[in-house]
């Protein structure tokens, strides 16, 4: 009975997520502005959290960390799409970083791996696309959120239909 119940979650959890797929990929910009609300809302509740805990401690660091994230939670739920922008911005700074941290340590080992190289190199490209068009990014969120949540249904819908 247990893996009828776990296969009946998968299916229903499966399901689910490609139909939220299937509408993000449909109204792209609601999906992204919905992913910046709900990282608004988690960040509102973290940072009260850790200013209540902190108060309760009397750790003066950590009630200004908890301002600082409970302030960042507003200032995204005020403006969700300029938070996306940022988020393309941040996201293609890190992978620049990555992208040439990891070529210097290819170059670096005694034996050079072609395909390393080439996935570094193509970090260090997309970072750079992200940076320059990061508008791109802000209103690719609700694609990536798509598609992201149909290979997720998929794959749950798999484990489901393989039990």
């Amino acid at each position: 009975m247990e893996v009828r119940k776990n296969k009946v979650f998968s299916l229903l959890v499966g399901i689910i997520a490609i139909i939220g797929g299937i509408f993000a990929l449909a109204y792209p910009k609601s999906a992204g502005n919905a992913f910046a609300v709900v990282i608004g809302i988690a960040a509102i509740v973290i940072g009260i959290l850790i200013i209540i805990a902190a108060i309760l401690t009397g750790n003066v660091v950590s009630v200004i960390i908890g301002v600082i994230i409970l302030v960042l939670g507003i200032l995204i739920e005020t403006s969700p799409e300029t938070f996306n922008a940022w988020l393309g911005l941040i996201v293609g700074i890190w992978l620049i970083i990555s992208g040439v941290l990891g070529i210097f340590q290819d170059f670096k080992t005694p034996k050079l791996n072609m395909l390393r190289l080439v996935i570094n190199l193509l970090l260090l490209i997309g970072g750079i696309l992200l940076v320059i068009g990061t508008w791109a990014f802000a209103s690719a969120v609700g694609y990536i959120i798509g598609i992201w949540l149909i290979l997720y249904g998929v794959s749950y819908l798999t484990t489901a239909l393989t039990k």
